[in-house]
């Protein structure tokens, strides 16, 4: 708070020029919140040493703790595609009161699930006195698309052959999601490896599709060393990677 002093007499004046204009100030830390805050003091003399200590003063609310925010809803899980989802969460203060709490939507309407992939909702806060709050969950909406494999993974090919890769393009409950107008691209071999098909059986790594949701890759493993590997793979503009696990021997 801000304070004056003057020597109202026809005496000496004030001994420090600076101090005919002063504040006193609570030690409260940031962080907490305090109703009734002590400033510190300050001695005032005049020239002839007449002195007065001014404060501390009490009384004083002070709010240095930003708002707390809760969100129950999005959790930081999995949905699927389309799933109905409310968000729910709140902002509070005991302090100077929170005077602002809003979310990437607001508390009851749905969040968004409509496409596949890692999201994240947020919720800031400010309160009466402007600490400001923020808290981020995150949430990933499952592909569309499964991957069922035809063949065992650890039916396994010699090393340096072609691993003849057949999947099933699924649902999230192993259905036949599967068809002629459904692409399937490899995008990368993990833990390394070329994309290679011989011949011109998978141009630009797409699979071949086959009938009844099938697919099939023919996969040069030229320069490949025998171990486990998976042909990563994207169905159709879904952007989630499935890894498709194959053996060589």
């Amino acid at each position: 708070m801000h304070c004056t002093a003057a020597d109202e007499t026809a005496g000496s004046g004030l001994a420090s020029a600076g101090d005919s204009l002063f504040s006193l100030t609570t030690a409260v830390p940031q962080g907490t919140e305090a109703a009734n805050a002590q400033t510190g003091s300050r001695q005032v003399c005049d020239v002839a040493s007449n002195c007065v200590k001014a404060g501390p003063i009490g009384g004083n609310k002070v709010d240095r703790k930003p708002p707390a925010i809760t969100i129950s809803s999005p959790a930081n899980t999995t949905y699927t595609p389309g799933q109905v989802v409310a968000a729910n969460f709140s902002c509070t203060d005991g302090g100077s009161g929170v005077s602002t709490c809003s979310g990437t939507v607001s508390s009851g309407s749905n969040i968004d699930t409509s496409t596949p992939g890692q999201k994240s909702f947020t919720v800031s806060a400010t309160h009466a006195v402007g600490n400001a709050a923020q808290l981020q969950v995150s949430y990933t909406v499952a592909s569309v698309y499964n991957i069922c494999l035809d063949d065992k993974p650890t039916d396994a090919t010699p090393a340096g052959g072609v691993a003849t890769i057949r999947i099933h393009v699924c649902d999230v409950n192993e259905a036949n999601a599967g068809g002629a107008g459904i692409t399937v691209t490899a995008v990368s071999v993990n833990p390394t490896g070329t994309i290679e098909s011989p011949g011109a059986n998978n141009p630009g790594g797409v699979f071949k599709y086959l009938n009844e949701g099938g697919y099939q890759f023919l996969l040069s493993t030229r320069g490949y060393a025998p171990g486990a590997y998976a042909l990563l793979v994207k169905v159709g503009s879904d952007p989630t990677v499935h890894p498709v696990p194959f053996v060589l021997k």
